[in-house]
């Protein structure tokens, strides 16, 4: 069976007596060779990690689906803290929602909202194409808040709670001002959501690259340390004699390899970006 890519570039620093140890850093095409192994190896982790988003508990759906929810509790602790600032919230009509608000069901009825009929995918979506449906669904709240409250207030809290429902059609006394008409509320409402979802967007492609880093890193770490390791072995007949700058090599070298993997992706994706632009 032919070398992998990875193999090859390892052969080659091996030639030029790097042997994966930090001791044999003597030229210039020693140190060349090395970059370029670390690069691949960084590839070569990527990869993994691609191969690993496919994996449950690992994937982009379930790492959208907890940042999703977690972002809904958060704003639904602040909902419920402002809609009881009021003077005297049993005044409303929405007294009753607010009080039966949880994360699970406003999710749910936010994936009802942005896929009819294939709930279930949302979260399974590229982020771009989430964000667009649920984008989608909070038209739907925006132009019938009344109907969906509960997802109204989760997505435009900033405006106010006294805000919220004045554009609702609700007027009790407010603790905080808020405009005089429903249509003057409903647009500042309305600027609110969409930051809300700009800010959810930003947020979560910022996570998911960490994400991905972190794991590519630690791949990188471990495929290069085991690497190192056994080539040394292999060069002595054994582990004896390594210290601690052998393991502090192979563990930054990884970390570079991952980190490098991690580069080359965002390169590729920004020119594939570009190519559709085109």
């Amino acid at each position: 069976m032919p070398d992998t890519p990875l193999e090859t570039a390892l052969d080659a620093a091996m030639d030029h007596g790097v042997g994966l140890d930090i001791r044999h850093l003597t030229s210039f095409g020693a140190l060349v060779d090395l970059l370029i192994a670390l690069i691949l190896l960084g590839i070569f982790a990527m990869a993994l990690v691609q191969l690993g988003k496919a994996l449950p508990g690992l994937g982009r759906s379930t790492f959208q689906r907890r940042f999703i929810r977690k972002w809904i509790a958060q704003q639904i602790q602040f909902v419920t803290e402002d809609f009881n600032k009021l003077i005297d919230p049993r005044k409303t009509s929405y007294s009753e929602e607010i009080g039966e608000i949880d994360a699970d069901s406003a999710m749910s009825r936010l994936a009802t909202l942005a896929l009819p009929g294939a709930e279930g995918e949302l979260y399974d979506l590229p982020r771009e194409n989430m964000i667009g449906q649920i984008n989608a669904a909070l038209q739907v709240v925006l132009d019938r808040p009344k109907s969906d409250f509960v997802l109204f207030c989760i997505f435009c809290r900033s405006a106010g709670m006294g805000t919220l429902l004045v554009a609702a059609e609700d007027y009790p006394m407010p603790a905080q001002p808020a405009p005089d008409t429903p249509s003057e509320a409903l647009h500042l409402a309305t600027t609110q959501a969409q930051r809300s979802l700009d800010a959810i967007q930003v947020r979560l492609g910022r996570l998911w690259r960490r994400y991905l880093t972190i794991w590519s890193v630690a791949l990188g770490v471990a495929i290069f340390t085991a690497l190192g390791y056994f080539d040394y072995r292999n060069r002595t007949g054994g582990g004896d004699g390594l210290i601690w700058w052998d393991w502090a090599f192979w563990i930054v070298g990884g970390a570079v390899g991952g980190y490098l993997g991690t580069v080359v992706r965002d390169f590729a994706v920004m020119i594939e970006s570009q190519r559709r632009q085109a």
